[in-house]
């Protein structure tokens, strides 16, 4: 096995051992001020007193990433809420509390296709943001197809996009394809999409 696809797989099982503790996983890169890569539904979730699947695998790549590249991941694991879909919850206090200069904020989507979709929070016919343009380019410079504010644009009031907007945090949602992740992509697929997002991480900084 691929040593990255290995790794994910490795800290994926970290974050599924300790779901549903009231807690969030939180690896600390290059400390205040840098890019923070967050995972709000590493874990099934409560939206509305329903219970919501898990974005698999969001969790392990969150981790992933930041190894990689010296950022800070936030991780739910608690179970608790959605911190997507809820106006204050404890994970974006937690993400709030690292003052950080970007947030990349990582789900998974059902889709046929081997895409990433960026979404940059603006409104409808208005063009992306530059960290979303930056982020898009840099996947699809590594071979990664993307689509841009399509199914997922990320305009939602409490989307951590739209949180980190009016903090001043520049923000894109990175919806990735199941189709591109374990089991359901071949290793090369799975190590392009880790090397499109490490660059794209390194696009996002200030």
């Amino acid at each position: 096995m691929d040593p990255v696809v290995e790794r994910w797989l490795h800290l994926e099982d970290d974050v599924l051992g300790i779901a549903g503790h009231r807690d969030r996983l939180v690896r600390t890169g290059s400390g205040a001020g840098g890019v923070v890569i967050t995972a709000p539904h590493a874990v099934p979730h409560v939206r509305d007193g329903v219970t919501k699947r898990a974005d698999m695998w969001t969790g392990g790549l969150a981790l992933l990433l930041a190894e990689r590249t010296g950022a800070t991941a936030v991780v739910e694991t608690s179970g608790y809420g959605d911190p997507s879909w809820e106006e204050a919850h404890p994970f974006k206090d937690a993400v709030a509390a690292l003052a950080p200069a970007v947030v990349l904020d990582l789900h998974a989507m059902r889709s046929a296709e081997q895409v990433v979709e960026v979404g940059s929070g603006e409104p409808a016919g208005s063009p992306p943001t530059e960290l979303a343009r930056r982020v898009r380019d840099a996947l699809d410079g590594c071979g990664i197809a993307t689509l841009t504010d399509h199914r997922f644009p990320a305009r939602g009031a409490t989307t951590l996009v739209q949180w980190g907007r009016g903090r001043g945090i520049p923000a894109v949602q990175l919806e990735v394809s199941v189709r591109l992740v374990p089991p359901f992509a071949v290793e090369g697929a799975v190590v392009r999409l880790v090397d499109g997002l490490t660059a794209a991480v390194a696009a996002a900084r200030p």
